[in-house]
């Protein structure tokens, strides 16, 4: 499972049954991002057969490897690329954006 930037491979999320990869999300007393984290590492094990872990962003700031799930009002504390590609977004929409070796998946929510 590849993550590209500009059509070139940056990383890979699963390789050979194996990960180094976190799932990571904002706020750990949010029940939408807890349930989203827990969505997509099961979907990643459905296909992969492998179950990534999922801990609070504040508690892995050291990790290289990260797929960080944040709304749309905390991703400017990522990045500030974030304003121009989320103001215009509608309800119910997302971002996906990829930071050194990190997948940043951003939602309107």
């Amino acid at each position: 499972m590849p993550i590209e930037k500009n059509g070139e491979e940056i990383s890979t999320i699963i390789t050979d049954g194996k990960s180094e990869y976190v799932i990571a999300y904002g706020s750990e007393d949010d029940e939408i991002l807890s349930f989203s984290a827990r969505e997509l590492q099961k979907y990643l094990e459905q296909m992969s057969k492998v179950r990534i872990p999922i801990k609070p962003a504040q508690s892995l700031r050291e990790k290289n490897y990260l797929i960080l799930l944040y709304k749309k009002n905390e991703l400017n504390r990522i990045s500030n690329d974030f304003n121009s590609q989320t103001a215009f977004l509608p309800e119910d929409s997302f971002v996906i954006k990829t930071i050194n070796k990190s997948l940043v998946l951003g939602g309107t929510i």
